[in-house]
């Protein structure tokens, strides 16, 4: 093992959160493999990207560790103009390049930080928020659930999650059956947000009744329930599961989102994130800047959600089911109103 990857790997183990261990592997080895240094997948879409910056070393024989900021240069433009990255994605990647050098130079294996050597034009701008993305209207939320619901309990429930509460793919594959406790007549589910910060989001009707599906399933976690009563001490059960009984990733998230908005006719590519932006842009319309910022675990806003006082109590997510339920109703109205024609 080279000393680049063992300074990449060591990064990596000082990480404390598995999502950005995640992320930190996927930048620097091209995948989230346990042992990213022998990542082999078997589905050539999951092979690993060859763009990550220890791969696009490996593939041009260039030693991390003796690199000059002219072929960092190299390497975003490879992002830009081969790997179609956006500017936010490449400024991500950097970051975490400078991150592994700044590491590299603490264990005296460079002589300096080549990134802070990058001519200042070369760096790649984060977009402004907003600029891009997608937000679906009340009609293509609609259609949307509706396709979840004819695909899986599974599917069904985590669309319905991922619209009404506006949680990150991370923060969905992250919720355990013990995250979810009923209060009166809501159900609640305590997310662990970015930061290891913990919020708890409140899941309207349609989102409860579609999680509620979803655990009166059969699930291969209850073969732990005989060395839980004998003592033993239960592992978290994840909501979501895969093929494999395992936690749901977050790449399966994507996977699905994918397949089920591919059949909608609509006009540009959907992701988990639009989903996010979907609950943003319509829980703004029922409530307060400040309670929708709570809502979405948001740090900060714009200096005047400051005077905006959101009440934590009222999640959005009601709110914008009880418009996706009178929109139903209008449905229906209409369709008897066809058939009567």
């Amino acid at each position: 093992m080279t000393d680049a990857v063992k300074v990449a790997l060591a990064l990596i183990e000082l990480k404390r959160n598995p999502n950005t261990k995640e992320a930190y592997s996927r930048d620097l080895f091209g995948c989230a493999h346990p042992d990213p240094t022998s990542c082999e997948h078997p589905d050539p879409k999951r092979q690993p990207n060859p763009y990550a910056w220890l791969r696009w070393c490996a593939a041009r024989s260039i030693d991390p560790l003796r690199v000059h900021p002219v072929q960092i240069e190299a390497w975003q433009r490879d992002l830009e103009l081969r790997a179609r990255e956006s500017g936010s994605t490449r400024a991500r990647r950097l970051g975490a390049v400078q991150s592994y050098y700044k590491l590299a130079f603490r264990l005296d294996k460079v002589p300096f930080n080549p990134v802070d050597k990058l001519d200042p034009n070369q760096r790649p701008e984060r977009r402004a928020g907003g600029t891009t993305g997608t937000a679906l209207d009340g009609e293509q939320r609609l259609d949307l659930i509706d396709a979840a619901d004819s695909s899986s309990v599974r599917d069904a429930a985590l669309i319905a999650v991922a619209l009404y509460t506006g949680l990150r793919a991370s923060e969905l594959a992250g919720i355990n059956i013990e995250d979810i406790s009923v209060q009166g007549r809501r159900m609640v589910i305590t997310v662990k947000g970015k930061g290891s910060k913990h919020r708890r989001v409140w899941l309207n009707a349609e989102a409860r009744q579609r999680v509620e599906r979803l655990l009166a399933q059969p699930r291969p976690d209850t073969e732990q329930l005989p060395a839980v009563a004998a003592g033993g001490r239960p592992e978290p059960r994840p909501l979501f599961l895969g093929k494999r009984g395992k936690r749901m990733s977050r790449q399966t998230i994507y996977d699905v989102v994918e397949k089920l908005t591919t059949g909608l006719g609509l006009p540009q590519r959907i992701g988990v994130h639009d989903l996010r932006r979907t609950f943003g842009t319509s829980a703004n319309k029922v409530t307060d800047l400040n309670t929708v910022r709570i809502a979405m675990g948001h740090a900060d806003v714009k200096t005047t959600t400051v005077y905006i006082h959101g009440d934590p109590s009222e999640h959005p997510g009601e709110l914008i089911g009880d418009q996706d339920a009178e929109l139903r109703r209008r449905r229906a109205a209409a369709t008897v109103s066809e058939d009567e024609d």
